[in-house]
This record gives structure tokens, C-alpha cells and sequence, in this order.
């Protein structure tokens, strides 16, 4: 079940812009905080938060079950 929740999220993934999937690794997998992010990016926090937000909202529509 794991297994296939990881295929399901990658796949998901393939389908964000190359930026928002950067911006999610960094938040998510690799636990960075948005003052980290942005001192990695140079990209405002606000525009950090919102990026994010906004990757994690398409990332959830793309993992709802189709009916």
C-alpha cells in the first residue's frame, strides 16, 4: 500500500511545473523551513508560501480518486 501511494505521489508530481516540484522536495522531503528555502532560492517567502500552497492544492486534486 505504501508502495503504491509513493507511485501515486511521483506521478502526481510529474505534473507540476519544474519549480513547484523543486519547492515541494525542499518543504517535504528534505524538511526545509520557507526562511530556508528562500535563502537557498532567493525567491521571497510569501512567493515561497503561495508556491507551495498552490502545488500542494494541484498535487491533492491529482491524488483524489476519479470517479
Amino acid at each position: 500500500e505504501r508502495r503504491e501511494a509513493a507511485r501515486r505521489l511521483h506521478k502526481a508530481m510529474e505534473h507540476l511545473e519544474q519549480r513547484e516540484r523543486e519547492l515541494i522536495d525542499m518543504r517535504i522531503f528534505q524538511d526545509l523551513s520557507p526562511d530556508e528555502i528562500t535563502q537557498r532560492t532567493g525567491i521571497p517567502k510569501d512567493s515561497v508560501l503561495s508556491m507551495i500552497s498552490m502545488a500542494k492544492r494541484k498535487l491533492i486534486n491529482r491524488l483524489k480518486p476519479q470517479r
